[in-house]
């Protein structure tokens, strides 16, 4: 029976529709927003006046003009989801104006890079498509290395079912007894003449078709007799074919994939890399990434902090990987200078720490039981228990609490309640340093 899949072509191979252009109507034209002003600043700005009546000039000119809306809205977006992605910083509508200005200008002065970004803005998202359609084929097939093995498989079962059946029946088993004998008198000669090989030429011969034997009997039972064997043959190299078909389909399809992946890799860095061009667009970044870094350490505390590291060290490792080509660390009047915002971490630490531990020891009351394990307890919820404040972790952070404690139990008195609480801080401060 015929496959009914047979050179059907897939999603990515078949052709795609022709689809005729709606005819150009210059009154809806003129009727669209925004268009007769469009067409006035053509006119402004190559010095011509337009001849109406040519309605396919006219045409061209509303296509560009419908396109470069299209494209400006692609462009913002993959700006916006991008600089939201590496700096976590959001883009409103007015912080994306240059990218309008720079469109609309585009449009009237060179249309055919308009038309060029939007066929690129097609292709970044049909790419993705493709991709995706690839790995769902080769989902369908299976692992070229599975089907590697499968061939080598069937044509080993192919061999065997060759080899045994010239080697059944009444001829096949008289032709494998004279096999057997010139194998034993091979075998006799070599002992006699003292050789160093073992077993004969014949001997190895008989060796493979004993093998080839137990293959087609494990495969189709002990019954399997020579008719079965020559009907089998045919049906093994069919499916080696087919097997061989399959690789083949693996190999063209992860090429395929292979150079979508390619071509959306670097469209994409050329896209994204497009922002760094918008110095509007830069300044805004640092402008937001500064007031959200300052807004950590208004209010300084142990998590304001932690969240100022955090998203510190996100920003230098996403200016490290960016594709936009910005850097809102880049220490400009306008921006945040990495050094100096460290060291105000930095310093925040040190000051809150000195908060904090000074607080735990004024909260400690002798008088009452367990006044050591409610002060352990004050410090690791704020400072022991800790992987990491400001910059500080590990065994940086460890000696840097020590320091911090030692200092404290050094700025208590000799009075009886503050040698208490020197004891307990000495005790806390060998177990930190165990």
């Amino acid at each position: 029976m015929a496959d009914p899949n047979k050179n059907v072509p897939n999603s990515a191979e078949a052709p795609s529709p022709v689809v005729e252009k709606p005819k150009f109507d210059i009154r809806k034209a003129l009727d669209t927003k925004g268009f007769l002003e469009f067409l006035t600043k053509v006119q402004e700005k190559n010095g011509e006046v337009l001849d109406m009546a040519n309605e396919g000039a006219i045409g061209e000119k509303f296509e560009a003009f419908t396109v470069k809306e299209k494209v400006k809205a692609g462009v913002k977006n993959l700006y916006q989801t991008s600089i939201k992605s590496e700096f976590g910083v959001t883009l409103e509508a007015a912080d994306l104006r240059s990218v309008d200005d720079h469109w609309d200008a585009l449009a009237i002065a060179d249309p055919e890079k308009v038309m060029e970004m939007n066929d690129k803005l097609k292709d970044y998202v049909e790419l993705p498509k493709q991709i995706k359609a690839a790995e769902t084929e080769l989902a369908l097939l299976g692992g070229e290395e599975d089907a590697q093995k499968s061939l080598e498989e069937a044509k080993k079962l192919a061999e065997a079912l060759l080899q045994a059946k010239n080697y059944s029946g009444f001829f096949g088993g008289t032709k494998f007894g004279f096999l057997l004998i010139k194998a034993v008198v091979g075998e006799l000669g070599n002992l006699l003449l003292n050789r160093n090989n073992k077993f004969g030429d014949y001997a190895a011969d008989v060796y493979d078709v004993l093998i080839s034997r137990r293959t087609v009997k494990d495969k189709y039972g002990k019954d399997v007799n020579r008719e079965k064997m020559a009907k089998e043959v045919p049906i093994v190299e069919k499916q080696i074919t087919q097997i061989q078909e399959t690789l083949k389909s693996i190999k063209d399809i992860t090429t395929r994939k292979e150079e979508s992946a390619k071509q959306f890799a670097k469209l994409r860095k050329e896209l994204i890399g497009g922002v760094a061009g918008f110095n509007t667009i830069n300044e805004v970044v640092k402008r937001k990434t500064k007031e959200k870094l300052d807004g950590f350490l208004k209010v300084v505390s142990l998590p304001n902090i932690k969240s100022a590291q955090t998203t510190f060290d996100n920003l230098k490792k996403a200016i490290e990987n960016t594709e936009t080509g910005l850097n809102p660390l880049d220490s400009t009047p306008n921006s945040i200078n990495p050094e100096v915002f460290q060291k105000d971490i930095d310093t925040g630490v040190d000051l809150q720490m000195n908060m904090d531990i000074g607080n735990a020891l004024a909260a400690v009351k002798l008088d009452e039981s367990g006044s050591f394990s409610k002060l352990e307890k004050a410090l690791k919820k704020d400072i022991l228990e800790k992987d990491k404040i400001g910059s500080k972790e590990g065994e940086e952070l460890r000696d840097f609490i020590v320091s911090k404690l030692e200092a404290a139990g050094s700025a208590l008195n000799n009075s009886s309640v503050d040698k208490a609480k020197k004891m307990m801080v000495s005790v806390i401060i060998a177990n930190l340093k165990k």
